[in-house]
Order: C-alpha cells, then structure tokens, then sequence
C-alpha cells in the first residue's frame, strides 16, 4: 500500500511539473509607442511573465539569462514586450536581414499563438535584435514549421547596456479565432540565446523527449470584446517587364510588356476568410535554390511562397502528400474559403489553370513528365475535426481538363493521440483517373482511365530516454494525385527506427541520439546505423551508414552501401551558417542499372562582414564512377551577396553556374557530353511597409554551347509594385532557375 501511494504521489508530482502554466492578460491602460523603449505607461499595467525554463541545452533548468515579457490587448491590437538581459551586450548576435531571414545563429524573441486553443497549429510571430521579423504556421501533429506565409505585424528592437528589448503589436485582424466571448487562446513565450551552445528558453515547460511543442502551451485567458471580422484587404499590383530572346546567335528584344492583377482578402468573421485572386502574379523575386537532378529517378519539390495558397496552410499538411500547389502552374483567376465552424477547420479552393508545366506520372521505379498543354479547373477541399486531443479528417482533391480528363482523389486521415508519448497517424486516399486525349504530349494520354489507392499509418513513441518511429505504406500502381506530389506507385513496405537520448553533462555534445533502422519495401529494402548530436557552436546533425541496401532496376535487384551525412553549425557572429550535406560511397547508375561508387555533396556558408552584408555559397558537387572512368560530374555553384540598408530596403545580387559532364561512351543511350548554364540576377527592392511594395531588377540567362562558352539566352528587366492596405505576402516577376535541377538522394517513399 506505501509502495502504491509513493508511486501515486510520483506520477503526481510529475504531472505538475510539466503541467501548461494559465496567464491572464490585462486589457491596455495607457499609451505604447513601437520605439524600443518599455517605459510606455501602457507597460507598466501590462501582464508580466517573469518565469522562464531552458528546455535546450537544459531539461527545464534555470536559464543563463533573465528575461522578462509584457502582454496587453486594446481594441485592435495584441501586444508583447521582451526585456533580453544579458552579461555581454556585445556578444548578441543581431543582424540587419531580409525578412524570414531570422535564423537560430540569431538572438531573437518569439511569440506562438494558438489562437484556436486546440493545441494543432501555432502562428508563430519571431523579432531578431534589430527588430527584423520572420513568421511561420507551426502543424504540432507533424513537427514542420512553415515559413511561406507572412502576416501583417509591427515590430521594433533595440540593444541597451543592460541586454536587448523587443516590441511586438499584432493586429487582430491578422489572427483567425473563433466566435467566442471571452477567448482562450495557447501561447508559448520563448528566447532563443546563441553562444557557446544554443540556449532555447521558454515560459513554460517542455520537457525532454515530448513528442509534441503545443501541447505544452500556456493558457491565455482574459482576453474579451474582440472584433468579429469584417476587415478587408485589396492588394493591386503592376508590372513591366522587357525580355530579350536568343533567335539564331543574336539576342532579339520582345516590346515592353505591362500587366496587373488584383488579390482580395475578406475576414467576413473572425473565423471565416475569403481570399479571391485575378490574373494573379505568381512569379517570385528570387529562384528557387537549384537541385541536381542528375542520375535521379523521381521528381523533386520546390517550396510553394505565392501567399494564395498560404492562408491555413497547416490544412493541408497531411501523412501523404496530396496536396502541392504547386502544381498549379499558371492561374487565372481562384477563389478560397478557410475558416472554423465549432471544432471543425476547413478549407476550399478553387483555381483555374491555364497551364504551361508538367504533369507528374508515378512510377514504381521513377517518374515520367508530360506537358500540360491544356487549361484546368484544381479544387481542392479539406476539412479537419478534433475528438478530444486527436483528430479526423477529409481530404477532396478534384483536376478537371479542359476538352476532357480528370483526376479526382477523396480519403480520411486521422490523428490518435493515444498518450503524451504515443502517437498514431494515417490516411488513405483512393483515385479516379481519366487521361486527355492528347496523345501529341505522351503515349499515355490515349483516354484511358484507371482507379487506385494510397495508404499511410505512421506510429511514433518519443520518452525522454528513447523514441520508436515506424510506418506502413501503399501504393498501387494506378494511383495519382495530380494536385499532389506523390512521384511514385505499385510500392508497399514497412520501415521501422528504434534510437536513444543521451544527454552529456559536458563536453562538445549537449544531445546524443544513436539510432538503428531498417525497412523493406517492394522495390527497396536496407538498413542503417548512425547517431543525431547537438553541440557546441550551433552544431547538430547526423551520420548514417547504410551497410546492405537494395534497389530494384530494371527486375535487377543491386545492392550498395553509403554513409550519409548532415552536419550543421553557427560558429559566430562573422561566419553565421555552415552546412553539410549528402552521401558518399556506392551509387546505382539508374539509367544504366548498375552500381558504381560517387558522391553527392551539398555545402552552404554564409559569410557576414558586417552587420549589413552577407555573402552566401552554395557548392554542389556530384559525380559517378563506373568501370573505373567518371560516368558524370555535375556541379552547380550559387553565390548570393545580399546587403540590407535598413527594414525598408535591400539589394540583391545572385550569380549561378551549373555544369554536367558525361562520358557518352559509358551510357547504353544516347547523351550528351555536356550541359551547363549561367544566371546572373540583381534587385532593389523598397518597403514603404510591410503592405507597400517597390522591386526593380535585372536577369541574364546563358547556356553553354558546344565550344564550352556561355552563349547569351535571354535578358529581362522587370519593375513590379504592390499595394496593400494590409499585409500579405509579395512577389515578384523576373528571376529564372537553372535548367539542372538537383538532389542529393534518391527519395524514399514517404
């Protein structure tokens, strides 16, 4: 009976030691003035948060510095305070960056709020120590935070002999809440303190091993008479742009080209939001980060920042990948509905396309492409209920081409919380498939039709001294989701990762995770061993060594073996961000069905002279030997110096190389010896704020001919401004990605 009763009162102690603290918030008495100064009389009656816990490098100890947070509301605005002590003032790291750009090499403040208090998603609102920003939607059920959307919010920072301070007001009409009166919202208040470690402090405890961050969110309450919707947002833009084609040798100039298009945002409610979009602007202001798609099997994804498709983009975060809106290539007009009725979230858009890209066709052993020469109709829907701290969803996702053929897709998933440590997820989604009658774009597209399935379950357990992942999938061989990205079919298997935590009271690492895994699937099967770290410098990473792989070409089954690597840091103020990735040893020449033995390296720096400029690399190297003679080298080097003026202005400057070299004689089919391209890009671009857009900037595409010089393929000069009364995210025309794409391993299905 004693025996029971200690053990009681333990499992009870233990509960309130990670038990979620409960704040109130106070509604604004006095005045405050974003200016970086806290002696405003509207902070002095604000709520004050005084108690913080370091849960990394420490397991919820007393941080190494003090800070201490302020919150208050009025009518229109939620505000934050941060007062950031610290023994050195000249060690904070603070740079002038580009927004989003606030990374963990950083001293930064951030404020994630819950606002549907149902512990899934976050808005999560980061200042710097210049009083940069960055936001991000957080999906807890899934980890991944997303840094596309952007939302309107003021802020301002400034270093003082005692630390730094940071002021945050957020207007309500950037949040979605539900109908309810008072509120109860989730919030996390948390530092971010990069020095000999990385030191992460929050207002509330997270302890080690949880496998969730929301979860452990205070409770806000007194938060009462809030606005119910009817804030609308108009955002008009323009554009002019004059591009120079190569026809022959010569570059022959196109006329001057002008455009415009319209964004409009409705919150009809504080829990209903309808966004509309005609003749849209999609293009961006920089490339994408190029991949190398030499030797690769499957398609690669790109991020998606058109700010359309980012309103509740946590909805659409599933186990399998349904939805990739980028696949829709070129829209003319969408319209979209996100909002909350009770316990239910959902989202549904609609969008024309008029095409220009390609459509992706799964394969069991790589992907083929086709043109999408035709216009069409996506919609996608999506609805997502929570059952306590689990939830059910549905997933709609509907591709209807102009002149005949569809792709329709429609399953559940859910999320089972089963404990604070278990987890158990899946989905399962099954299509109809009817091809166009274009047989001018690929041998498939004959009409035909064809249904199939798809299925994941993925179970997790993650304690503070060890984590389980496994999973199940299936995919039958006629199954597609062309609003999706799922680039492979006719695969099922299992894989299953056992690893350890390990946390060293000194010494270079702060956490170790040794891990062991294998999985089997139909056309693959292997296993590894390696550890995860995190230590000193901002380093983490990970080594993996795979002794026994197989891959299925061709009917063959080949084995291989490889070490796989992924090592980061943040060294100091002047040499911010290193990075390492990729693989090394045995490589399966996929195109020929053999093994060989290569490399596919990825490393990126950043270089900070000053607080203003920073200069970034990007070197990937790959290469391939077989039969003792390089089969390939393919390398592609990206130098970007970006100088930050103030939060208003910049100038960018990106120059690309990318260059194959193949030995004809070693492939089974014809190839050419040599491919390559150069781009060269240059932006101002002016915020009158975060809502008033101005860019100008200049393109230069060349391509490498047969006497290996990089011939001129076309010029562009491109003006863009954008209008908003509030704030959404911008974009850009004018910039162009390298024709060699890249990746650094052959994704498995996932």
């Amino acid at each position: 009976m004693r025996r029971a009763t200690v053990l009681l009162l333990v499992v009870l102690a233990s509960a309130l030691h990670a038990a979620p603290t409960q704040l109130t918030i106070d509604k604004l008495q006095g005045s405050i003035v974003l200016d970086g100064d806290l002696a405003d009389s509207g902070w002095a009656g604000a709520s004050h948060v005084e108690q913080f816990f370091e849960y990394s490098r420490g397991d919820n100890t007393a941080p190494p510095v003090r800070t201490v947070t302020s919150l208050a509301y009025d009518d229109r605005f939620f505000y934050v305070a941060f007062r950031c002590d610290d023994p050195r003032p000249s060690s904070i790291r603070a740079p002038f960056v580009d927004r989003d750009q606030v990374l963990a090499d950083q001293d930064y403040i951030t404020v994630a709020l819950d606002t549907q208090n149902d512990r899934r998603s976050a808005t999560i609102f980061r200042v710097n120590a210049r009083g940069v920003q960055a936001d991000s939607v957080l999906n807890d059920a899934n980890g991944t935070e997303d840094y596309a959307p952007d939302f309107f919010y003021e802020a301002s920072a400034r270093v003082t002999p005692e630390g730094w301070v940071a002021e945050i007001r957020i207007p309500l009409s950037s949040l979605r809440y539900p109908d309810n009166d008072p509120q109860t919202w989730g919030v996390i208040l948390a530092r971010n303190y990069p020095r000999d470690f990385r030191y992460t402090m929050a207002s509330t405890r997270i302890p080690k091993g949880s496998g969730c961050y929301l979860c452990h969110a205070s409770t806000l309450t007194g938060l009462a008479g809030l606005p119910r919707g009817g804030h609308i947002t108009v955002a008009p833009y323009s554009t002019a742009s004059r591009d120079e084609q190569r026809i022959g040798t010569d570059l022959a100039a196109d006329p001057v080209r002008s455009d415009g298009g319209l964004d409009l945002k409705w919150n009809a409610s504080s829990k209903l939001t309808i966004d509309a979009t005609l003749n849209p602007d999609f293009s961006q202001i920089e490339s994408d980060v190029p991949q190398v798609s030499v030797n690769s099997r499957f398609a690669l994804s790109y991020p998606e920042k058109r700010a359309f498709f980012l309103e509740g983009v946590d909805l659409f975060s599933t186990p399998l990948r349904a939805v990739y809106t980028r696949s829709i290539t070129s829209p003319a007009w969408g319209i979209r509905a996100t909002g909350q009725t009770g316990t239910t979230a959902y989202t549904l858009l609609a969008v024309e396309d008029r095409g220009g890209g390609a459509v992706v066709l799964p394969g069991s052993e790589g992907s083929s492409f086709v043109r999408q020469d035709f216009r069409s109709l996506a919609v996608i829907g999506r609805l997502r209920t929570s059952i306590g701290s689990s939830f059910a969803g549905l997933l709609l996702s509907d591709r209807e081409v102009q002149g005949g053929g569809h792709n329709r897709v429609i399953g559940p998933d859910f999320l089972w919380k089963m404990t604070t440590a278990d987890k158990l997820q899946g989905q399962y989604l099954f299509s109809v498939t009817q091809n166009p009658n274009r047989p001018d774009l690929s041998v498939l597209f004959d009409g035909r039709s064809g249904n199939g399935h798809a299925a994941r379950v993925v179970y997790t357990r993650d304690t503070d001294r060890y984590d389980i992942f496994s999973h199940v999938i299936d995919y039958s061989p006629r199954f597609r989701t062309d609003n999706g990205f799922i680039p492979w079919a006719d695969l099922r298997g299992t894989y299953f990762e056992l690893g350890g935590h390990i946390y060293p009271k000194s010494g270079f690492a702060s956490y170790i995770r040794p891990y062991v895994g294998g999985g089997h699937e139909s056309k693959w099967q292997g296993g590894s061993a390696g550890f995860y770290f995190e230590g000193k410098l901002g380093s983490s990473g990970w080594i993996g060594y795979h002794p026994a792989e197989k891959d299925i070409v061709r009917g063959q089954k080949i084995p291989y073996r490889f070490t796989e690597v992924h090592l980061k840091a943040n060294p100091s103020r002047f040499l911010p961000t290193m990075t390492l990735d990729g693989s090394i040893g045995q490589r399966i020449d996929y195109v020929n069905a053999r093994v060989g033995n290569g490399a596919a390296l990825t490393f990126t720096s950043s270089v900070r002279p000053t607080e203003h400029l920073e200069l970034a690399a990007n070197i990937n190297r790959e290469w391939l030997n077989v039969e003792g003679s390089r089969l390939y080298a393919a390398d592609i080097d990206r130098l970007k110096a970006t100088y930050v003026f103030n939060g208003r202005s910049l100038a960018r400057l990106v120059a690309q190389r990318s260059n194959v070299d193949r030995t004809t004689r070693l492939y089974r089919e014809s190839v050419s010896p040599r491919d390559g391209d150069f781009t060269l890009s240059a932006l101002y671009g002016y915020r009158l704020n975060w809502q008033t857009t101005f860019f100008v900037g200049y393109g230069d595409f060349r391509l490498l001919d047969e006497n290996d010089r990089f011939m001129p393929d076309s010029r562009s000069v491109f003006m863009k401004t954008r209008f908003r009364d509030s704030g959404t995210r911008y974009a850009a025309r004018g910039t162009r990605h390298a024709r060699l794409e890249a990746q650094l391993r052959v994704p498995r299905a996932a």
